[in-house]
C-alpha cells in the first residue's frame, strides 16, 4: 500500500486536464460565433434601411451594399455575402413592398485564439426586412 501513494492527485489533474482543455477550447471559438451572427444582423439592418431610403432601387441597392459593406469591413468580416431580395420590379420601388436583406457571415468552427489557430469554418446568415412606406413619392 506504501506504493500508491500520490497517484490519484495525478490522475486528478490529468483528468481535469482533458475536460478543461476542450471547454477552453469551445469558450475561445464561441467569442468568434457571437461575433460573427452580430455582424451578420447589424449589417442586414443597414443595408435594408439604406436600400429603402434610396431614391430609386438600384441607387437604393448601391447604397445598402456600401453600408453593408462598410459595417463588415468596420468588424473585420472579410468573408461575408450580402443578397437583398425584392418582389417589385428591378428598376423602382413598390409602396408597401417588403425589401429583405440577407447577409452571411463566415466564422471558425473552432478557434484558439492564444495560439492564433483556427479550424474549419461555420456560416452565420441574418435576415432584415424592411417595408417601403405606403404614402412614400415615388420618382
Amino acid at each position: 500500500m506504501k506504493h500508491d501513494r500520490g497517484f490519484v492527485v495525478a490522475e486528478w489533474m490529468a483528468a481535469l486536464a482533458a475536460l478543461l482543455v476542450p471547454f477552453l477550447i469551445l469558450l475561445g471559438s464561441l467569442a468568434s460565433w457571437l461575433e460573427a451572427k452580430t455582424t451578420a444582423e447589424i449589417a442586414a439592418q443597414e443595408a435594408a434601411r439604406a436600400v429603402v431610403l434610396g431614391a430609386v432601387l438600384p441607387d437604393g441597392v448601391a447604397a445598402g451594399q456600401r453600408a453593408a459593406a462598410l459595417v463588415l469591413h468596420d468588424r473585420g468580416c472579410h468573408d461575408c455575402r450580402l443578397s437583398i431580395d425584392h418582389p417589385g420590379s428591378e428598376s423602382e420601388f413598390v409602396r408597401g413592398e417588403t425589401l429583405v436583406a440577407t447577409v452571411t457571415a463566415r466564422a471558425p468552427l473552432l478557434s484558439i485564439p492564444v495560439l492564433g489557430i483556427e479550424v474549419g469554418a461555420i456560416d452565420f446568415s441574418a435576415r432584415h426586412a424592411f417595408r417601403v412606406d405606403d404614402y412614400r413619392s415615388l420618382p
